[in-house]
């Protein structure tokens, strides 16, 4: 089912209007709670460490739940069920596309895959320029499902934000977050690296696959952008923290 932009504004206007709560409007903004969460919880680790993943995952779960619309029952069980997911699995594989999910949203996905491969060379403003040539490639596309716009455009804002914040945890010594990672090693920078660029194409993957797999199951939820982005970051927010920390068994050093 392909839908138009003009039919989208117009039904996503009418259910932010009735929403009493905090509202995502637009895919951007799921970049940018995800970078407030992982800063909230940084806070809240500012004066002390988790003793478990168990505690670090109940806290990514709460957090996550913080943006649901009210009374969103459906949003809540899916924050707290994602960041079951990424304490228990490992890092996503790449992105599977649907054989009809359109060629140039996917083609400028894959550019930012290869950017991000490159984070640990690439300055943060040169980084975050590239990824928002593809960002803005996506915006302009003519005549493309907007599904599939969304997908990308979540995956872009998740990738550009990811990068902001990770890149600067590993750069300031003085982060609650930057001693956390699972390659965190004082001597060799160049390992640690290793732990940024996974948390960023972490955060991207998950981003993506969960936008396509959501509108695979309901196409109509693009209908619904107020109660589909929440979701989408409680996907990226947790996974992103447990592929930079390390997965169950990895790293038992907080």
């Amino acid at each position: 089912m392909k839908f138009t932009l003009a039919s989208l504004l117009l039904l996503s206007s009418a259910a932010v209007a009735q929403s009493k709560t905090r509202v995502l409007k637009t895919a951007n903004d799921v970049g940018i709670i995800h970078n407030e969460a992982i800063e909230a919880l940084a806070e809240k680790y500012k004066n002390y460490k988790p003793s478990s993943r168990l505690e670090i995952v109940n806290d990514l779960s709460e957090l996550s739940a913080s943006y649901c619309p009210e009374n969103d029952s459906n949003c809540v069980a899916k924050a707290y069920e994602y960041s079951l997911k990424a304490a228990l699995q490992q890092l996503p594989n790449g992105v599977t596309f649907p054989e009809d999910f359109d060629e140039d949203v996917k083609s400028s996905l894959e550019e930012t895959f290869s950017i991000i491969q490159m984070a640990d060379v690439l300055e943060t403003d040169d980084m975050v320029s590239l990824l928002e040539t593809e960002q803005k490639k996506i915006e302009d596309m003519e005549g493309v499902d907007e599904a599939h716009r969304l997908a990308g455009l979540v995956g872009s804002s998740v990738a550009i934000h990811s990068t902001q914040l990770w890149k600067k945890i590993m750069n300031d010594g003085d982060h609650p977050l930057h001693t956390m990672g699972i390659h965190y090693d004082s001597d060799n920078h160049g390992r640690y690296l290793q732990g940024q660029n996974a948390a960023i194409a972490a955060d991207q993957e998950i981003a993506i696959q969960t936008a396509i797999d959501m509108f695979l199951q309901d196409p109509l939820l693009i209908l619904s952008l107020p109660a589909l982005l929440p979701i989408l970051a409680a996907a990226a927010i947790p996974m992103s923290v447990m592929a930079f920390i390390g997965f169950s068994g990895e790293n038992d050093r907080f």
